[in-house]
């Protein structure tokens, strides 16, 4: 019943979306900036990130170099479109050819052709068949109906292509869903008795998250991001919604508990307010020793490269991997509830408890925060939620150097 849309090289890919609100909300501010580490310039970031890739996933290193500093080029154009024609817009994807293929429902906005420039690397499509908006709320209603009939122990995980609106859910057993669902053209299901859910339990960004007052890791911490006007620009950090409410960095007592909270159907993001006195750095820590400055928090595309750190195990098996899909949904096997909005790699970056919250970026673009793991086709994956939803959701500002 399903069929994916091919693509550039006889590429096919699940298609998925990003949210969008108000450009202002995603302007990076440098207040209260204090990194400890030179700069690196862009060129040994996109290096160092490329040699990962490629020694990771046997590709050629030129090769990834050339299409990572594509994506990075790309990511500003992509915002821009994502920003002013968001009504129209449906999904966006890197097939890793050196292309950027972005979709609309109806005809190309007149201003995003115009932003291209003619550039034959973007590839602007019509007559996608879901805004990013219906698309999220189909695979929602799905995914939740599917959760309540779901037996004990048995997973599932859906994926929607915003262009034809149809939905992948994939359950770990075999179960008995209603006709209306049975015989509903845009659905595909399947049985992958692999499918295994784990979630990982476990100031700077990347820096170790405690309980207070103890030294016992549990979680990692995202980006940095802090309040509207309104609210006072409190400063704080993200991280994932099912860590504790109750945690410090570092040890000591460095934070308040959560006060914003992004779950169940919107993503696993939560954002901690710091407390007085205690210096938010707008970086993040992107390997053991090492820190980057927060450059933005661009949407993010099928094919988009990332690469994770966590307090457990740093880059983990030093791959970064390739996002398969943007927009999921799945449950956690010691969780009472499912996440949606989740982006899903094509492979794990072995990845443990204590991992959860961390970055997701590439360069110094903040790109997510960890969730989990999970296994599909035998293959072991990682998730987590957009950053850019996150700060966008939460009515927060990402602090950066901009």
């Amino acid at each position: 019943m399903s069929h994916r849309i091919p693509l550039l090289g006889g590429i096919s890919l699940i298609f998925a979306t990003t949210m969008v609100l108000s450009a202002s909300t995603l302007v990076l501010a440098d207040e209260d900036s204090r990194p400890t580490d030179r700069a690196p310039s862009v060129e040994e970031m996109l290096r160092e990130d490329a040699a990962r890739h490629a020694e990771a996933s046997g590709e050629d290193f030129e090769n990834v170099l050339k299409e990572m500093a594509f994506q990075d080029e790309a990511a500003p154009v992509i915002t821009e479109i994502v920003e002013k024609f968001g009504e129209g817009f449906s999904m966006s994807a890197y097939p890793g050819d050196g292309t950027l293929h972005i979709y609309f429902t109806g005809e190309v906005p007149s201003g995003a052709t115009e932003l291209v420039a003619g550039d034959p690397r973007f590839i602007l499509h019509t007559n996608a068949k879901l805004t990013e908006h219906q698309a999220a709320e189909r695979n929602l209603e799905l995914f939740t109906e599917v959760s309540k009939l779901k037996r004990d122990g048995v997973e599932a995980y859906s994926a929607i292509n915003a262009a034809t609106g149809e939905v992948e859910l994939i359950l770990s057993e075999q179960l008995k869903l209603p006709e209306h669902l049975m015989s509903a053209d845009w659905l595909s299901v399947e049985v992958d008795p692999s499918l295994r859910n784990t979630a990982e339990v476990s100031i700077n960004g990347g820096d170790t998250m405690v309980w207070r007052n103890t030294t016992s890791p549990t979680c990692t911490a995202g980006f940095p991001a802090y309040t509207n006007a309104a609210e006072g620009r409190a400063r704080g950090m993200l991280t994932a919604d099912h860590c504790d409410n109750d945690l410090s960095v570092n040890g000591g007592d460095n934070r308040y508990n959560a006060s914003k909270f992004m779950a169940h159907s919107k993503g696993d993001v939560q954002w901690h307010k710091a407390k007085p006195g205690v210096t938010v750095n707008t970086q993040f820590r992107y390997m053991w020793g090492a820190h980057r400055p927060v450059k933005s928090h661009p949407p993010l595309s099928v094919g988009e490269v990332v690469c994770r750190m966590g307090d457990t195990t740093g880059n983990g098996n030093n791959h970064c991997p390739t996002v398969k899909y943007v927009q999921a949904c799945t449950t956690y096997s010691n969780l009472s509830y499912e996440l949606c909005e989740l982006a899903m790699t094509n492979t794990w970056t072995a990845s443990a408890p204590g991992d959860s919250g961390g970055p997701w970026f590439r360069l110094n673009q903040a790109f997510g925060i960890h969730s989990g793991t999970a296994s599909r086709d035998g293959i072991t994956r990682n998730w987590f939620t957009s950053s850019r939803k996150a700060v966008l959701n939460l009515d927060l500002t990402g602090m950066g150097t901009g």
